[in-house]
């Protein structure tokens, strides 16, 4: 085992993660936060999530491969202190006939420090002012069924919308190194071209991918060597 660490690192899982649901075991013990004023929450959360649209922009428009082009943003959104984060709510397809994913929740960790949970969500681009709407609906309407804000399952329990780094999808219980070259892998969906496109990718950020690649049911997996900072 010591062998195989130190000549081939990226054949071992050092860490762990866990596989679960993205959903929470009914509705009547969900904590929802008291939020005095909703109008400058939800604005403000309203205008974190779309400086994090335009900075997703500005870093897309630096690279020169036009295949590199996203479909969707990645966000990291982080609960209040103590309150759990309404799940369901961060996973949404649309309702066309063949539904398309308009933002998608890929991950949850929680931070066992300060009791915060953070979760990752890619919002599909032709569904970013839908999201936003959520905050707009919780600033400005009621809900006629209670009178209350609508959308406060979701709203007031999100503290901060921000970019997501990918420290953010870091699962395993160590820390991501942050200095030297190491090897990742990298779980890609099984799209036409996927392969082609993370090695575009590689390249274009000074890495490289390894020649060979795994296919799963759903999903393929790649090595990339690139440096640890991230």
């Amino acid at each position: 085992m010591v062998e195989l660490q130190r000549n081939r690192p990226h054949l071992l899982v050092s860490g762990h993660v866990d596989n679960r649901e993205f959903k929470r075991p009914g509705r009547g013990d969900f904590k929802i936060r008291d939020v005095e004023d909703r109008l400058a929450h939800g604005m403000r959360l309203a205008n974190e999530t779309t400086r994090a649209f335009e900075s997703h922009d500005e870093h897309k428009a630096s690279y020169d491969t036009a295949e590199l082009e996203s479909l969707g943003v990645l966000l990291a959104i982080e609960g209040a202190p103590g309150f759990s984060l309404h799940l369901e709510a961060l996973d949404q397809r649309s309702r066309h006939k063949s539904p398309i994913p308009k933002w998608i929740l890929l991950s949850v960790k929680l931070n066992v420090e300060d009791d915060r949970e953070v979760a990752q969500v890619w919002v599909s681009d032709e569904y970013r002012s839908a999201f936003l709407e959520a905050f707009d609906r919780f600033a400005n309407e009621d809900d006629k069924r209670n009178g209350k804000p609508k959308n406060r399952r979701l709203v007031s329990n999100i503290a901060q919308v921000r970019s997501a780094l990918l420290r953010d999808l870091w699962q395993s219980d160590d820390q991501p190194p942050m200095t030297g070259r190491h090897w990742w892998e990298i779980w890609l969906r099984p799209e036409e071209q996927a392969i082609d496109r993370a090695r575009a990718f590689a390249e274009s950020v000074g890495g490289q991918t390894s020649p060979r690649c795994l296919r799963f049911d759903d999903r393929w997996m790649v090595i990339h060597l690139c440096g640890g900072g991230l």
